[in-house]
């Protein structure tokens, strides 16, 4: 049934490598409020969808301003850009673990990486309702309409 487009910023974060020059963990903060649409030409449109984004029942970013990525544990694949990351995705207050495969790259003092990450959304209770009722069978329709499955792309830069 479509889907939003739109971007999110970061907090803060940290890459930390081995003294080997290979990452190996860090900690991402993800500012909740910074999440902003871009589906439609006028801004009242995308206004409309982060309004909607931000209520309790999908994001709930009143309450929960913050997202934050634990990566865990990042593992060399077959080159020595690809790896395998592993973590922890708080959103909500909610965390479950999550893998996916990045392109990390060191240029000097500064660090790239990019990402293709699919998040499922009911593991987080991204949700038309703040707490779904079984008897509401019109929300209930309206949430089978919407994809579980979230796509994300990364594009970060790091300066040390």
């Amino acid at each position: 049934m479509g889907g939003h487009f739109g971007y999110i910023h970061f907090n803060s974060g940290s890459l930390n490598y081995s003294p080997a020059g290979t990452p190996v963990n860090g900690t991402f903060k993800i500012d909740m409020n910074s999440m902003r649409s871009t589906d439609h030409k006028d801004a009242a449109g995308n206004a409309k969808v982060d309004g909607m984004l931000r209520n309790p029942g999908f994001f709930n970013v009143a309450k929960y301003p913050e997202s934050v990525m634990l990566v865990k544990q990042i593992i060399s694949l077959d080159n020595a850009t690809t790896f395998k990351v592993s973590g922890d995705l708080t959103m909500k207050g909610i965390t479950n673990p999550i893998e996916f495969t990045a392109t990390i790259k060191k240029d000097g003092k500064t660090i790239t990486a990019k990402a293709d990450i699919k998040i499922d959304r009911s593991k987080w209770n991204i949700d038309l309702q703040q707490k779904p009722n079984s008897w509401d069978m019109y929300s209930n329709i309206q949430n089978k309409l919407i994809a579980d499955e979230i796509s994300i792309s990364l594009d970060l830069v790091f300066n040390e």
